[in-house]
Order: C-alpha cells, then structure tokens, then sequence
C-alpha cells in the first residue's frame, strides 16, 4: 500500500515502512542524491539513521560461494553458486549478473545492460550507462560520497 503523494509504502506483513525523501533540483547536469528510509534497515549511515542514498549500494562476501548485494531501497539480493570465474548465479525474479573480477573488485551487470561497479572493499564505486557514460564516485575515509565525476 502506498501512502498518497509521499513515494512512501508500507508493507503489512512485515511492517517495514520504506519513504522516498524528496530532493531539491539543481538543474539540468544536476546529480540527484535519492534518498530512502527503511524501517527494517534502520542503522545509522552517514546519511542519518536508516536513511539511505542512491549510493549506498555494497557487495558483501557471506560465505565462500555467496555474495549479498544490499541495494539503496534497503533489499538484499543474495548471488549464489560462485564459479571459479568469479561469477555467481543471480536471485530468483532478476537477470542481473554479479562477478568478482580478478582485482577482487566487483560488476554487476543489471538487465539493461548497465553496469554497477563497486571496490575491493564491496563499496559502490562506478555507474556505466549502456551507452558507455560513466559516473565514477570517490569517497572520503568515512565512506561519505566525496566527488561524483561524470564522463
């Protein structure tokens, strides 16, 4: 059930209650932060407690053959049955692919053939457009977004 004019939902099974923050436009270039609270990921970040943003991703290592990637929204997609390429099997109701390439960075190759690039720490580094445009992030030593160079 959503909430009427607020990009919020609440889900009655679990209770979880997720609201999509408004932003305030720059303009045209201008990067949107997106910003999402979830009261089932309700941690505190660097962005306030439960908030996340729309870089927030990571790639978690749970076991030798599994890797989690929690999404800005707060889900978790769990990639299973890691192959000696480095490449896992996706979860059910998705296409994208997550690999760890040889430099233990990680890709995720979503179903429109963009592409998320995340460090050898699981932090979320690059955005690739299909179209090749790239937005690379850096970040500060508290894992604050720093700079967000496009191109």
């Amino acid at each position: 059930m959503a909430l009427a004019n607020s990009g919020s939902q609440v889900n009655f099974y679990s209770g979880n209650v997720m609201v999509a923050l408004p932003n305030v436009g720059g303009g045209t270039f201008d990067t949107i932060p997106g910003f999402v609270y979830n009261s089932l990921t309700a941690t505190p970040s660097n962005n306030g407690y439960g908030v996340a943003g729309l870089y927030s991703r990571t790639v978690k290592v749970f076991n030798s053959t599994t890797a989690t990637v929690e999404m800005s929204s707060g889900s978790r997609w769990a990639f299973t049955s890691r192959h000696a390429s480095g490449e896992y099997l996706p979860p059910a109701g998705t296409s994208s692919s997550l690999k760890q390439n040889a430099d233990s960075t990680w890709t995720m190759v979503n179903s429109d053939k963009s592409e998320d690039r995340f460090d050898s720490l699981g932090r979320y580094s690059q955005f690739r457009s299909p179209a090749g445009d790239r937005w690379t992030l850096t970040l500060d030593g508290g894992g604050s977004v720093n700079t967000n160079i496009v191109g």
